[in-house]
């Protein structure tokens, strides 16, 4: 299951209806040429992906979402065809649960009413963190130096703005900074330089799913990207521009300003 995506892989969903998983990726793609033909975005039923098989090499599969799960459904009968039904209604359901007791951004919500009520709340946020800084900072770091935008961007956009402002600071150095602090992951593999899970709950980070063509796979592969949120651009200025004057940009001594 995949916590993120809300879908189920087809290696799972494989082995819930009895079938190889070669024969139900040749199904699956039967199915997105027929929605093509009709027009209809297949990524709302099946998304491109990968897995390790036992031999720990790459494999292409897909992630099944939850129309994808009644679209294969819908093509069995007997038993089987009921007991798939109810494996991916229970998994979906546990999904549920789980956003519930662990609430996403705005972005991430399927839901127009849940997304606009979440939009609200994160846009009252962000005028605290406004209002917060209006109040705290001593020297009006902030208001005069730098403008902050509303969408997201990346670190090297961050690094940039620092930078127009008397930061010696670049992207390398800005990543290294964040990993040193604990802002981002600093393990080796694919989770290195995604934001752990404490700066994403403070609404500093957010990630950005891109897909991208593997030509040694031959498949399509998704990959996370940090993006500093407007909150984050905020909190990131006033801690360089506010250790400046104390420390000449110095990145390393602005140890004690972490907030972990």
């Amino acid at each position: 299951m995949n916590q993120l995506e809300r879908t189920i892989s087809s290696v799972e969903v494989a082995k819930q209806v009895g079938k190889r998983h070669a024969d139900l990726m040749k199904d699956i793609r039967t199915y997105i040429g027929y929605l093509a033909e009709g027009k209809v975005p297949p990524g709302d039923f099946f998304i491109e992906a990968t897995y390790l098989d036992s031999n720990n090499q790459e494999r292409p599969s897909f992630d099944c979402t939850k129309q994808g799960c009644e679209m294969i459904g819908n093509k069995m009968i007997g038993k089987k065809g009921v007991q798939f039904t109810a494996f991916y209604v229970q998994q979906f359901n546990k999904m549920e649960s789980h956003i519930k007791a662990y609430p996403m951004d705005s972005y991430m919500i399927e839901d127009p009413a849940a997304r606009a009520q979440k939009w609200i709340e994160e846009y009252q946020e962000k005028q605290q963190a406004y209002a917060i800084i209006e109040e705290q900072r001593p020297k009006v770091i902030f208001a005069n130096a730098v403008e902050v935008a509303e969408d997201s961007v990346n670190v090297k956009v961050l690094a940039t703005t620092l930078k127009k402002h008397g930061i010696d600071i670049g992207q390398n150095r800005l990543f290294r900074w964040l990993r040193e602090h604990g802002y981002l992951s600093s393990k080796n593999g694919t989770t290195r330089n995604l934001p752990n899970q404490r700066a994403l709950d403070r609404g500093l980070f957010e990630l950005q799913l891109n897909s991208y063509y593997d030509s040694k796979s031959n498949s399509h592969r998704n990959r996370y990207t940090t993006m500093v949120t407007g909150k984050g651009q905020i909190y990131f200025v006033n801690l360089f521009l506010k250790n400046k004057d104390v420390h000449e940009a110095d990145t390393t001594d602005v140890v004690q300003e972490s907030f972990f």
